[in-house]
């Protein structure tokens, strides 16, 4: 079920976010925490990306399909392009699909010194793109309602989108 068909019911909407442990603690550990969450009947429960794109991130997919499979409840998995490369994206999406995830939340991510950022996404409006383009993805996005910190002047990213 498609995240934005939720909202449509204009009703409440209760949502959870939650982030994968660590990898080195057993994914069973997310389990009790999704079993107090289950009991409150969300409507969706989003999982976040691991930070800078790190081993964490592997666990996304498997903990909204977790969600979706054990749970019957939506899941919404993150998504951040600054590690990714189009190949290493596009083998994510697949991923994604054949869990059964359909919601995603596109964002550009967090900067680290180690690894260097790939240069294939320079803004999550990058990534909204290139997910919408592999089909069958509902996409949600996350901005600043001014600027990014990072963004030169307010208009940086509005002729990045124009050029589109």
């Amino acid at each position: 079920m498609k995240i934005a068909s939720i909202f449509e019911k204009k009703k409440p909407v209760l949502s959870f976010e939650i982030y994968p442990p660590k990898t080195e603690t057993p994914l069973e550990d997310i389990v009790v925490v999704l079993n107090g969450l289950s009991a409150l009947r969300p409507d969706f429960i989003s999982v976040t990306f691991g930070a800078a794109g790190s081993a964490q991130s592997n666990r996304t997919s498997d903990i909204a399909a977790l969600i979706k499979r054990k749970y019957r409840i939506e899941s919404m998995a993150h998504l951040t392009c600054i590690n990714h490369g189009r190949a290493e994206m596009a083998a994510l999406l697949q991923s994604m699909r054949a869990e059964g995830i359909e919601n995603i939340l596109a964002l550009r991510g967090d900067r680290a010194q180690d690894p260097a950022p790939k240069t294939d996404f320079a803004y999550a409006a990058d990534l909204v793109g290139f997910i919408m383009a592999s089909g069958g993805f509902s996409v949600s996005a996350a901005c600043y309602p001014e600027r990014h910190p990072e963004t030169r002047d307010r208009t940086q990213a509005i002729r990045h989108l124009k050029q589109k």
